[in-house]
Protein backbone atom coordinates (compact mmCIF):
# COMPACT_ATOMS: atom_id res chain seq x y z
CA UNK A 1 0.00 0.00 0.00
CA UNK A 2 1.32 3.34 -0.52
CA UNK A 3 0.34 6.70 -0.91
CA UNK A 4 -2.06 6.79 1.93
CA UNK A 5 -5.22 9.39 3.35
CA UNK A 6 -6.49 9.10 6.66
CA UNK A 7 -9.95 10.94 8.14
CA UNK A 8 -11.02 11.17 11.60
CA UNK A 9 -14.81 11.54 12.39
CA UNK A 10 -15.51 15.04 14.18
CA UNK A 11 -18.37 13.88 15.64
CA UNK A 12 -16.74 10.68 17.31
CA UNK A 13 -12.98 10.65 17.11
CA UNK A 14 -12.93 6.88 17.99
CA UNK A 15 -14.05 6.36 14.26
CA UNK A 16 -11.39 6.36 11.91
CA UNK A 17 -10.75 5.68 8.06
CA UNK A 18 -7.79 5.43 5.74
CA UNK A 19 -7.31 4.80 1.99
CA UNK A 20 -4.44 3.38 0.13
CA UNK A 21 -3.18 2.78 -3.43
CA UNK A 22 -3.69 -1.45 -2.16
CA UNK A 23 -1.64 -3.49 -4.30
CA UNK A 24 -2.54 -6.40 -2.62
CA UNK A 25 -5.36 -7.73 -4.98
CA UNK A 26 -3.45 -7.48 -7.99
CA UNK A 27 -2.94 -11.32 -8.29
CA UNK A 28 -6.69 -11.06 -8.79
CA UNK A 29 -7.93 -7.85 -10.31
CA UNK A 30 -4.29 -7.42 -12.46
CA UNK A 31 -3.60 -3.96 -11.12
CA UNK A 32 -3.64 -1.94 -7.51
CA UNK A 33 -7.12 -0.93 -6.52
CA UNK A 34 -8.25 1.80 -3.96
CA UNK A 35 -7.91 0.04 -0.44
CA UNK A 36 -10.30 1.42 2.29
CA UNK A 37 -10.00 0.58 5.67
CA UNK A 38 -11.38 1.45 9.08
CA UNK A 39 -11.02 1.56 12.59
CA UNK A 40 -13.66 1.88 15.54
CA UNK A 41 -11.47 2.23 18.35
CA UNK A 42 -9.04 5.01 17.83
CA UNK A 43 -6.40 3.38 15.65
CA UNK A 44 -6.01 0.16 18.02
CA UNK A 45 -7.23 -2.38 15.01
CA UNK A 46 -8.05 -2.12 11.56
CA UNK A 47 -10.76 -3.92 8.99
CA UNK A 48 -9.41 -3.94 5.80
CA UNK A 49 -11.71 -4.00 2.52
CA UNK A 50 -11.23 -2.48 -0.99
CA UNK A 51 -13.66 0.01 -3.05
CA UNK A 52 -16.55 -1.47 -4.71
CA UNK A 53 -16.31 -2.02 -8.15
CA UNK A 54 -12.81 -3.71 -8.97
CA UNK A 55 -13.07 -5.98 -11.64
CA UNK A 56 -13.60 -9.31 -10.18
CA UNK A 57 -16.17 -8.06 -7.69
CA UNK A 58 -19.05 -10.08 -7.70
CA UNK A 59 -21.05 -8.28 -5.03
CA UNK A 60 -24.08 -6.42 -6.42
CA UNK A 61 -22.68 -2.72 -5.25
CA UNK A 62 -19.63 -3.23 -6.64
CA UNK A 63 -21.49 -4.32 -10.24
CA UNK A 64 -23.96 -1.07 -9.98
CA UNK A 65 -20.24 0.97 -9.25
CA UNK A 66 -19.94 3.18 -12.53
CA UNK A 67 -16.17 2.10 -12.03
CA UNK A 68 -17.12 -1.51 -13.03
CA UNK A 69 -15.93 -2.69 -16.37
CA UNK A 70 -14.84 1.08 -16.75
CA UNK A 71 -11.54 0.88 -15.99
CA UNK A 72 -8.71 -1.56 -13.80
CA UNK A 73 -6.64 0.45 -11.68
CA UNK A 74 -8.06 2.90 -8.70
CA UNK A 75 -5.92 5.49 -6.19
CA UNK A 76 -4.64 8.45 -5.20
CA UNK A 77 -6.98 8.21 -2.47
CA UNK A 78 -8.61 11.49 -0.35
CA UNK A 79 -10.74 11.56 2.16
CA UNK A 80 -12.89 13.55 4.70
CA UNK A 81 -15.77 13.84 6.92
CA UNK A 82 -18.92 15.40 7.27
CA UNK A 83 -20.89 16.17 10.23
CA UNK A 84 -23.65 14.05 9.05
CA UNK A 85 -21.51 10.69 9.84
CA UNK A 86 -20.18 10.01 5.96
CA UNK A 87 -17.63 9.98 5.43
CA UNK A 88 -16.52 10.44 1.61
CA UNK A 89 -13.45 8.56 -0.46
CA UNK A 90 -12.07 10.24 -3.73
CA UNK A 91 -9.33 9.06 -5.99
CA UNK A 92 -8.87 8.60 -9.72
CA UNK A 93 -9.17 5.67 -11.96
CA UNK A 94 -8.24 4.80 -15.42
CA UNK A 95 -6.03 1.95 -17.44
CA UNK A 96 -2.76 1.81 -18.32
CA UNK A 97 -3.92 0.94 -21.91
CA UNK A 98 -6.39 2.39 -24.72
CA UNK A 99 -8.64 3.61 -23.74
CA UNK A 100 -7.00 5.10 -20.44
CA UNK A 101 -10.49 6.40 -19.02
CA UNK A 102 -8.88 8.49 -16.13
CA UNK A 103 -11.89 9.86 -14.38
CA UNK A 104 -12.32 11.25 -11.13
CA UNK A 105 -14.87 9.53 -8.34
CA UNK A 106 -16.08 10.12 -5.13
CA UNK A 107 -17.91 7.39 -2.65
CA UNK A 108 -19.78 7.79 -0.01
CA UNK A 109 -19.83 5.91 3.35
CA UNK A 110 -22.60 6.05 5.87
CA UNK A 111 -21.11 5.07 9.50
CA UNK A 112 -24.28 6.06 11.14
CA UNK A 113 -26.19 3.62 14.32
CA UNK A 114 -26.99 1.24 13.95
CA UNK A 115 -23.97 0.57 11.46
CA UNK A 116 -20.76 -0.94 12.89
CA UNK A 117 -19.02 -0.37 9.98
CA UNK A 118 -19.08 1.96 7.25
CA UNK A 119 -21.62 1.36 5.05
CA UNK A 120 -20.54 2.01 1.07
CA UNK A 121 -23.63 3.81 -0.32
CA UNK A 122 -23.00 4.53 -3.82
CA UNK A 123 -19.70 5.63 -5.82
CA UNK A 124 -19.95 8.59 -8.59
CA UNK A 125 -17.81 9.59 -11.25
CA UNK A 126 -17.08 13.39 -10.42
CA UNK A 127 -15.27 14.04 -13.92
CA UNK A 128 -14.56 11.06 -16.67
CA UNK A 129 -11.61 11.30 -18.77
CA UNK A 130 -11.10 10.05 -22.51
CA UNK A 131 -10.50 7.02 -24.00
CA UNK A 132 -7.53 7.69 -25.78
CA UNK A 133 -4.32 6.20 -24.91
CA UNK A 134 -2.87 6.45 -21.57
CA UNK A 135 -1.96 10.82 -21.33
CA UNK A 136 -2.69 11.74 -24.69
CA UNK A 137 -6.47 12.62 -23.89
CA UNK A 138 -8.47 14.02 -21.38
CA UNK A 139 -6.66 12.41 -17.89
CA UNK A 140 -8.21 13.86 -14.59
CA UNK A 141 -5.41 13.69 -12.09
CA UNK A 142 -4.01 15.22 -8.70
CA UNK A 143 -7.43 15.17 -6.90
CA UNK A 144 -8.53 16.96 -3.73
CA UNK A 145 -11.07 16.36 -1.08
CA UNK A 146 -13.20 18.83 1.03
CA UNK A 147 -16.02 18.46 3.29
CA UNK A 148 -17.81 21.34 5.07
CA UNK A 149 -18.28 20.52 8.68
CA UNK A 150 -18.20 24.07 9.85
CA UNK A 151 -20.48 24.51 13.40
CA UNK A 152 -21.09 28.29 11.96
CA UNK A 153 -21.35 27.12 8.42
CA UNK A 154 -24.62 27.97 6.12
CA UNK A 155 -22.99 25.30 3.58
CA UNK A 156 -22.45 22.63 6.53
CA UNK A 157 -22.43 19.14 4.71
CA UNK A 158 -21.10 20.45 1.44
CA UNK A 159 -18.21 18.58 -0.54
CA UNK A 160 -15.92 20.21 -2.75
CA UNK A 161 -13.15 18.62 -4.79
CA UNK A 162 -10.16 19.83 -7.25
CA UNK A 163 -8.11 18.01 -9.79
CA UNK A 164 -5.57 18.55 -12.48
CA UNK A 165 -6.68 18.21 -16.14
CA UNK A 166 -4.13 16.85 -17.91
CA UNK A 167 -4.73 17.69 -21.86
CA UNK A 168 -1.70 16.08 -23.44
CA UNK A 169 -0.01 19.42 -23.72
CA UNK A 170 1.74 20.70 -20.47
CA UNK A 171 0.90 23.95 -21.39
CA UNK A 172 -2.87 23.43 -21.68
CA UNK A 173 -3.00 21.55 -18.26
CA UNK A 174 -5.66 23.50 -15.99
CA UNK A 175 -7.51 23.26 -12.19
CA UNK A 176 -10.97 22.02 -12.39
CA UNK A 177 -13.41 22.49 -9.11
CA UNK A 178 -16.66 20.62 -8.19
CA UNK A 179 -19.00 21.74 -5.64
CA UNK A 180 -21.72 18.99 -4.35
CA UNK A 181 -24.47 20.55 -2.54
CA UNK A 182 -26.48 16.94 -2.49
CA UNK A 183 -24.40 14.75 -0.13
CA UNK A 184 -22.04 13.64 -3.42
CA UNK A 185 -24.69 12.24 -5.52
CA UNK A 186 -24.28 15.30 -8.06
CA UNK A 187 -21.86 18.20 -8.42
CA UNK A 188 -21.49 21.31 -10.37
CA UNK A 189 -17.58 21.73 -12.34
CA UNK A 190 -15.75 24.68 -13.10
CA UNK A 191 -12.60 25.67 -14.48
CA UNK A 192 -10.63 27.56 -12.13
CA UNK A 193 -7.03 28.64 -14.09
CA UNK A 194 -9.09 30.20 -16.90
CA UNK A 195 -6.18 32.84 -18.09
CA UNK A 196 -3.33 30.42 -16.39
CA UNK A 197 -1.90 27.36 -18.06
CA UNK A 198 0.35 24.59 -16.96
CA UNK A 199 -1.28 24.41 -14.06
CA UNK A 200 -1.22 20.54 -11.04
CA UNK A 201 -1.41 19.65 -7.47
CA UNK A 202 -4.54 21.84 -5.95
CA UNK A 203 -5.15 21.69 -2.45
CA UNK A 204 -8.75 22.91 -0.96
CA UNK A 205 -9.53 24.46 2.23
CA UNK A 206 -12.83 25.07 4.05
CA UNK A 207 -13.12 27.99 7.16
CA UNK A 208 -15.86 27.20 9.92
CA UNK A 209 -18.14 30.40 8.41
CA UNK A 210 -18.20 27.66 4.71
CA UNK A 211 -15.79 29.94 3.24
CA UNK A 212 -13.33 27.75 0.48
CA UNK A 213 -9.92 28.31 -0.59
CA UNK A 214 -8.24 26.29 -3.47
CA UNK A 215 -4.52 26.75 -4.23
CA UNK A 216 -3.18 25.37 -7.12
CA UNK A 217 1.22 24.96 -8.48
CA UNK A 218 1.78 26.54 -11.80
CA UNK A 219 4.84 25.31 -13.68
CA UNK A 220 6.63 26.77 -16.84
CA UNK A 221 7.36 24.60 -19.71
CA UNK A 222 10.15 25.41 -21.66
CA UNK A 223 9.93 22.45 -24.86
CA UNK A 224 13.30 20.63 -25.39
CA UNK A 225 15.00 23.06 -22.59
Amino acid sequence: QNEPTAAVNPLNVLKMTSGANDYCPVPTTTDAWAGFYYSSNGGVSWVNSLLPGYPTDTSAEGRASPLFGLVTSAGDPVQDWDRANHVYYGGIAFNRAKPANGSIWVARYNWNPPFVAPDHEFTTIVSRGTPSPIFVGHFEDKVELEADDGLNSPFQNNVYMCWARFTGSGPNNFIEFARSSDGGRTWQRQKLSESIHGNQECDIGVTRTGQVYVTWRQYEFFGDR
